[in-house]
């Protein structure tokens, strides 16, 4: 899965964050192993040797009731030490080592240590009495470090504050690059955004200097791009008027009739597929069930003397939110396209029109953030084409091969189309098999 420039940059952020953290944790242990170490070992030596003393010095009664509140008040006992004893050595982690040895400085070398005596656990140092040896146990708590829930809640604390603040920082820096996409998909879609900031760090900024440059190179080659092609366009128009005149006039035959007029449509319906391009785009967006639409033109064409044309809106309520007229005329050059090349080698061309909504109506419910799109599709039953072509064909002035160019044309219908789709915010699909046909499916966004 790829992630996005956000996602990589909080991510090595908390990366970072992290080691740093794991960093700061193992110095602070390091640098706090030698005094702690030498602290226990004070404590326990003098522990022992207080012990000892009193031991020592006390009568037999006296010792048994200064054994009894050294268990009860101080958490220590004392054990005579036996052959049977059966013991386990110290873990071997540093901190412990450090520990036995400064015991071993104070107490000497005879002394031994246990993590457990027959079982039971805790930190057993032993010591000598004249010829008796003994065992001096501590609970393993009262010598390991408990930090308690108050460094839980700061550390809990600072990792959140840093999570913040890494999401802040993130956010801060992809902020440009995130104005920037959104800015190319219009430009991608053939709408012009608003200019981008260029008061930010001198990186972003010139790069959205040198994109609202682009911006504006483009639209004014787009401007003069359609300027001439409507001042073409318009200077065509009326000499194919007047040439219609002069044939109304001229009192050929009807064959001779017959060809000039099939020129002469030709002729216009480039001209026109050439003010479609020129056309200016003009939004008037809004929520327009397709079902009338696709029954009108089914409706429209059902006697033409190209082919059959056949309406099935199999979702009746399938909307979409857009410009109905820009709609409409993708439609119908989809539908001209199918009746003037979906032509079979023998008979008319058949056309069907298809509506659809997809997720259709299965009662699945949708996933957050997915989208329902309305399936606009206009499909014929003739030669089709290779699939190698079908990428080409919405360029301006592409054409298929040879087995559906049995009419002449500019080669912008498809273009104009993929435009007006785009425009829209959806996309032109297109699907054909050699011998079976060609489907051009307008995919767009549900109301």
């Amino acid at each position: 899965m790829r992630l996005s420039f956000f996602a990589r940059t909080l991510l090595l952020l908390l990366a970072l964050l992290a080691a740093s953290l794991l960093v700061v944790g193992q110095s602070f242990r390091t640098l706090d192993l030698e005094p702690r170490a030498r602290q226990l070992a004070q404590q326990v030596v003098a522990i022992v040797n207080l012990t000892r003393f009193a031991l020592v010095y006390a009568d037999p009664i006296g010792r048994q009731a200064f054994l009894a509140e050294l268990q009860e008040n101080e958490r220590v006992q004392v054990y005579l030490v036996e052959p049977t004893d059966k013991i386990e050595a110290p873990s071997g982690d540093l901190l412990s080592q450090r520990f036995i040895e400064y015991v071993t400085r104070s107490l000497g070398t005879q002394t031994t240590f246990a993590r457990t005596v027959n079982g039971l656990p805790g930190v057993w140092i032993s010591f000598t009495i004249e010829t008796d040896q003994y065992w001096l146990r501590l609970e393993r708590e009262r010598l390991e470090r408990n930090p308690g829930i108050a460094w839980l809640f700061w550390g809990v604390g600072a990792l959140l504050l840093a999570i913040v603040g890494a999401v802040l920082i993130t956010s801060f820096v992809t902020r440009p690059l995130r104005q920037l996409a959104r800015s190319a998909e219009k430009v991608a879609v053939g709408k012009t955004p608003r200019p981008l900031p260029v008061d930010g760090p001198s990186e972003i900024a010139l790069v959205n200097r040198s994109f609202n440059d682009m911006v504006s190179a483009l639209s004014k080659v787009e401007e003069e791009r359609k300027l001439m092609l409507a001042g073409i366009s318009h200077d065509l128009r009326t000499p194919i008027t007047r040439m219609r005149l002069e044939l109304e006039l001229a009192g050929l035959d009807a064959n001779a009739r017959s060809g000039f007029e099939t020129d002469l449509a030709q002729m216009d319906s480039i001209v026109g597929q050439f003010i479609d391009i020129a056309r200016p785009t003009v939004s008037t967006e809004q929520d327009t069930v397709l079902a009338p639409l696709v029954l009108k033109l089914g409706d429209r064409y059902a006697n033409d003397p190209r082919g059959k044309v056949v309406a099935r809106p199999t979702h009746a309520e399938a909307a979409v939110r857009g410009d109905l007229n820009a709609i409409e005329r993708a439609l119908t050059n989809l539908i001209e396209n199918a009746l003037r090349y979906g032509r079979p080698k023998e008979g008319a061309a058949n056309v069907e029109i298809l509506l659809s909504l997809e997720p259709d109506k299965s009662g699945k419910a949708l996933k957050p953030g997915q989208k329902r799109w309305v399936r606009l599709a206009v499909r014929d039953h003739g030669p089709g084409v290779d699939p190698e072509d079908l990428d080409r064909l919405t360029r301006p002035f592409e054409r298929g091969d040879a087995a559906r160019t049995n009419a002449s044309g500019a080669g912008l219908g498809l273009a104009i189309v993929d435009r007006i789709a785009q425009q829209q915010g959806g996309r032109l699909l297109l699907q054909s098999r050699k011998g079976e046909g060609f489907t051009a499916t307008l995919l767009l966004p549900a109301a």
